[in-house]
């Protein structure tokens, strides 16, 4: 392959390349994270198109094993817009001009590359499809899923030390506390009011720190930050608790 990851300006990018390189030890990595971040969105778009779930979830194991193999290296490149456009158009070309025409010959017989639970992706989706579009349906687990890995990266950056913290204070990083109090998280980690309140302070900052550093790896241009983050906010949920650009604000 004449890739080379100097053709790739950021993390995400970056993660393509590396999960096509098979030999390398840090392909396998790669691909595990780019599985983990991105097959919800893939999924629910597949049914919101019409595939049943078993059609959607061997097209989703396919098209994430192609990537591997290093199928859309080609249009994989940063200098043609976000990252989440470029997996989205990627997507609907593989689901229109390959997939189709191959599904008759290979139903129930596709690839098991994701070690997922895609009951719990049916569930999503049928919990946020109701009338939405497969595109809006699409941007909305596209963001639920980088504020949770965002979380998950709160999480690692705590440790075990302050894991409870987490653990009690961690909900109401994208939520408000109106049915909450200071001195009632406070009496669940033996804390003060006024310490609980200092801590989710410190916490929220970092949580919304990770979140652009995980914004700004799908982005080949910093510049779209403020673009990139409306569009997160317009896409979330309406029937889920509100998020604004609180959770975004550095």
């Amino acid at each position: 392959m004449n890739s080379s990851p100097r053709q790739f300006a950021t993390t995400q990018w970056t993660l393509i390349w590396q999960a096509s390189q098979k030999d390398l030890p840090a392909g396998t990595a790669a691909l595990e994270e780019l599985v983990c971040r991105y097959w919800q969105p893939l999924y629910s778009f597949a049914r919101g198109r019409g595939l049943s779930p078993q059609d959607a979830e061997d097209a989703t194991q396919e098209f994430l094993h192609r990537i591997s193999q290093g199928e859309f290296l080609a249009a994989a490149n940063p200098a043609h817009g976000r990252f989440r456009h470029f997996l989205l158009v990627a997507w609907e070309r593989f689901l229109v001009d390959d997939y189709r025409r191959r599904m008759s010959q290979k139903r129930g017989g596709g690839l098991r590359l994701l070690q997922v639970d895609f009951s719990q992706a049916e569930e999503n989706w049928l919990h946020l499809n109701h009338s939405h579009k497969a595109d809006d349906v699409f941007a909305a687990h596209w963001a639920m899923n980088l504020v949770h890995h965002a979380q998950e990266r709160l999480r690692q950056f705590l440790g075990l030390e302050r894991s409870k913290l987490f653990d009690v204070l961690g909900p109401y990083l994208s939520k408000p506390m109106d049915s909450v109090t200071y001195k009632e998280l406070g009496v669940k980690l033996g804390m003060s009011p006024a310490a609980v309140r200092v801590a989710m302070h410190r916490m929220r900052a970092k949580f919304a720190a990770i979140v652009r550093e995980c914004i700004l790896e799908t982005l080949d241009d910093p510049a779209d930050m403020d673009a990139e983050i409306a569009a997160l906010i317009a896409a979330w949920p309406k029937d889920e608790l509100p998020m604004d650009s609180s959770g975004f604000s550095s």
